[in-house]
């Protein structure tokens, strides 16, 4: 089973270790301060907000699940078939119907997903990379995500420092009180 935080405060980082955004997370809240514009983003961790922040298609899954690589390896599919074959320190999990492809591969150590990639009729829509492991208490979480939606032509690098779980009051959320409030669905 996947150990779920209740809360989440992550510093983002993007090249050249320049700040880019605070995310507090909770179960029913999302905050996320653009350092880059003075925006402030309020809103519930969906997936539709997830599409508007980072502007890639997520297909339901959740804010919070992405960001912290808490998706289980398993396929959104209908009826899918399935695989799963070891290979080293790992396990490649791959579901299928008609015309997608999800395939996941999973850290052993970790136990959680490395690397996942989506293809729909034979073209690669979808890959999101996560790596530099770290536990948090009882919680794994990455340091560093890597998300290209191929089919839009958008990518992201994110570099995660700072991460504080289960602390929804004593870690601090500063913004300035000038940033312009923007509210998400």
């Amino acid at each position: 089973s996947i150990d779920r935080p209740s809360s989440a405060i992550v510093n983002l980082y993007g090249p050249f270790g320049i700040k880019v955004a605070q995310v507090r997370l909770t179960e029913d809240t999302l905050l996320v301060y653009n350092s880059m514009r003075n925006e402030l983003f309020m809103g519930k961790p969906t997936s539709t907000n997830l599409r508007r922040l980072l502007m890639i298609a997520s297909n339901g899954t959740s804010f919070t699940d992405l960001l912290l690589d808490l998706m289980p390896p398993v396929g959104n599919l209908d009826s899918p078939q399935f695989t799963r074959q070891p290979d080293g320190d790992a396990v490649n999990f791959t579901y299928a119907n008609q015309d997608t492809v999800e395939q996941f591969t999973v850290d052993g150590k970790f136990m959680r997903t490395r690397e996942y990639k989506k293809t729909v009729n034979g073209q690669t829509v979808m890959k999101i990379q996560y790596s530099g492991f770290e536990h948090i208490g009882r919680v794994c979480v990455p340091r560093r995500v890597s998300f290209e939606d191929l089919q839009h032509g958008v990518s992201a690098r994110l570099y995660y420092q700072d991460t504080s779980l289960n602390q929804r009051k004593n870690v601090e959320f500063s913004v300035p009180s000038d940033a312009k409030e923007v509210i998400l669905n």
